[in-house]
């Protein structure tokens, strides 16, 4: 009987060693880091969606799509400065999100649409991209603009936009689309 005491039970210490081994590559996976310019997503919630563009009826229910957009700020709560880059924890972060709906010929100009048909995704749109490529090198040169100190206004942005919508969001409520 001595004997069988001493035996280990080897499932169960192969269960430990395999949820140890998934901890550990858990935590070795690389930081997240946010940044103007990047494309960002409002999951699906109640808070987070807006109701579609039916031009037949402007009722208030409806299809509702995420909301989607470029990273046009980022805030750091504490201090309350923006700053080029969101890393770590990303709860201590605010961002304003300029809306995909800036882009989108059912609600926005001619100029920011471009040639973007109505089925289309606004990403599509040219100057989608040129407004993303401007954020990201405004944001190397730490030239950070936002809505909510007045500096948008005076930006080379507005030159490219006819307009825009700008969200504001918690930096842990948004997923960065692949």
């Amino acid at each position: 009987m001595a004997a069988k005491a001493k035996k280990k039970d080897t499932t169960t210490s192969k269960k430990v060693a395999a949820a140890k081994a998934r901890k550990r590559a858990k935590a070795q996976a690389p930081p997240r880091v946010l940044s103007p310019g990047e494309e960002v997503r409002l999951p699906l919630k109640v808070h987070n969606q807006f109701t579609g563009y039916d031009p037949r009826s402007l009722r208030e229910e409806g299809p509702a799509r995420p909301i989607e957009g470029i990273i046009l700020s980022i805030r750091e709560i504490a201090s309350g400065q923006l700053v080029p880059l969101a890393s770590g924890d990303f709860n201590q972060y605010v961002l304003e999100v300029l809306h995909n709906r800036s882009f989108d010929p059912s609600f926005a100009s001619s100029q920011n649409a471009g040639r973007v048909g109505r089925e289309e995704r606004p990403q599509a749109a040219a100057l989608w991209e040129k407004v993303r490529t401007l954020l990201r090198q405004m944001a190397q040169e730490r030239k950070l603009i936002s809505l909510a100190d007045g500096s948008l206004p005076s930006s080379p942005v507005v030159g490219l936009l006819d307009g825009w919508r700008v969200v504001k969001v918690r930096a842990d409520q948004i997923e960065v689309p692949e």
